[in-house]
C-alpha cells in the first residue's frame, strides 16, 4: 500500500507493519490482534514501510480528503478517526471495558498512544480531546457522547 491513512470496516483479525522481508522478529514495526473482526480498524503507513499484511477477509480504502462518514455520537468496538468518525467531547459507557486508548497516530505503536486504561468494570467516562487523532476500543463496550 502507498504512504496514507487506511480503513477496513470490519474481517480483519490481524496485520502486521514492517520494515524488511526477512521473517524476523525486527522487521515488525507494529502489529496487531483483531479482538473484534467485526470492527473498524484504522492503520496509517509510511513512505517507509517496506510492507504491510494482514488476515482475515477485510478490504482496505484509504482515507483521503472525501472521507466523510458522519459523526457518530455513539460507537463500539474499533478504531475511530476523531473529527471524521467521532466528535471529541465526553464519552461514557456504562459496558465493561476491556480497553480504551486516545491515539495520537494510527501506528500502532506506544508512541502513539496518549492515555489508555484497561479492564474497567461496570463502565467508564473518557474525554476524547479535539487534538486526539483517534480512540480505539475493545470488549464490546458501547461508547455514548455526553458532553
Amino acid at each position: 500500500m502507498a504512504q496514507g491513512r487506511y480503513r477496513a470496516d470490519g474481517g480483519v483479525t490481524y496485520f502486521e507493519i514492517l520494515s524488511g522481508l526477512g521473517g524476523e522478529l525486527g522487521d515488525i514495526i507494529a502489529n496487531e490482534f483483531v479482538t473484534n473482526s467485526k470492527a473498524p480498524v484504522v492503520v496509517d503507513i509510511e513512505a517507509s514501510d517496506v510492507a504491510f499484511k494482514f488476515s482475515g477477509s477485510g478490504s482496505w480504502v484509504r482515507i483521503d480528503s472525501s472521507y466523510n462518514p458522519g459523526l457518530k455520537t455513539s460507537f463500539g468496538d474499533g478504531w475511530w478517526v476523531v473529527g471524521a468518525d467521532i466528535a471529541p467531547g465526553v464519552y461514557r459507557t456504562q459496558d465493561n471495558v476491556d480497553y480504551w486508548a486516545r491515539l495520537s497516530s494510527f501506528r500502532h505503536t506506544l508512541e502513539g498512544i496518549v492515555a489508555n486504561e484497561a479492564m474497567m468494570p461496570g463502565g467508564a467516562v473518557v474525554e476524547i480531546k479535539s487534538t486526539d487523532v483517534g480512540f480505539q476500543t475493545s470488549g464490546g463496550a458501547t461508547w455514548t457522547k455526553i458532553g
